[in-house]
């Protein structure tokens, strides 16, 4: 158990977009399924969150690519 929780800290960055994404559509569901619809405050949180897992993804491969040119 301790090398699985070793694992995800040496992954944070995959391990939190995981989680985002997952909140992204979960969010997105709850919204969609709402029997009065989506209201505005619906799609704040889940604009941010979107912003929040491109701007993420854009960082890993900047990252990624540093790595690569070091190397």
């Amino acid at each position: 158990m301790k090398r699985v929780f070793r694992n995800l800290y040496d992954h944070i960055e995959i391990t939190l977009l995981i989680l985002l994404s997952i909140s992204f559509v979960m969010g997105m569901y709850m919204m969609l399924n709402r029997p009065s619809g989506p209201t505005m405050m619906d799609y704040v949180p889940q604009v941010l969150i979107g912003a929040i897992i491109i701007i993420d993804i854009v960082f890993l491969m900047s990252n990624r690519k540093k790595q690569t040119n070091s190397k």
